[in-house]
């Protein structure tokens, strides 16, 4: 991303790109993102198996699910590709818990709200 100039940009988004990375790099990552840029919005990968069961009406108008993560608990060294053979790390796994992802984009951003989405279980997004 040396091509671009130190906040050159509004905003950046990173949709499901760090984790392909060894999260060694993860840091440089996001020190790049906060030099192009002083907002990011970033979606990663949340791992384990997730339940739902989904009640709606009136396309959304009134929604109730019931939400079950179960997280995973084997360990990934995060340097090589352990996740369905392409991601190097993903949240959620031992040594990768969300409130360590969250404290290290919080070294360099504010982070606004942190969520899942509705629609795909499987992304933890922070703005």
């Amino acid at each position: 991303m040396s091509v671009f100039a130190d906040r050159q940009f509004d905003v950046v988004v990173a949709s499901h790109v760090l984790e392909h990375l060894p999260f060694a790099y993860f840091g440089a990552a996001r020190d790049e993102l906060a030099r192009v840029s002083r907002h990011a919005v970033v979606y990663l990968p949340f791992a384990g198996r997730h339940l739902e069961c989904k009640f709606t009406y009136a396309q959304r108008v009134r929604e109730l699910a019931l939400r079950l993560s179960i997280p995973p608990v084997r360990r990934i060294p995060g340097d090589g590709p352990s996740c369905r053979g392409q991601h190097y790390w993903e949240c959620g796994y031992p040594g990768f818990s969300v409130r360590r992802i969250a404290r290290l984009l919080a070294e360099r951003f504010i982070i606004d709200q942190r969520y899942h989405n509705r629609d795909w279980t499987y992304s933890l997004n922070f703005l």
